[in-house]
């Protein structure tokens, strides 16, 4: 569900990118090159999200917790 979602919001994104692009009268190797770019500033900050939820889900002894239990809670 959240990768869905987090999916859903990365497309959006660059289709305002796209928009904007093409609205600008870029060419369309302009139009990939500022693709490119935003995605590539976009790489530190996931980074930092993915480590700093890895670190959220160790337990005590080290190990692992689920992170659908986390989000969902225990069924």
């Amino acid at each position: 569900m959240l990768a869905t979602i987090g999916f859903i919001l990365l497309a959006g994104f660059i289709l305002i990118i796209w928009v904007v692009a093409i609205g600008t009268s870029f060419e369309i190797t302009s139009a990939i090159y500022l693709t490119v770019f935003v995605l590539f500033l976009l790489l530190f900050p996931a980074g930092v999200l993915v480590a700093k939820m890895n670190q959220e889900l160790k337990t005590p002894t080290g190990g692992k917790k689920d992170w659908r239990e986390e989000i969902f809670g225990d069924n």
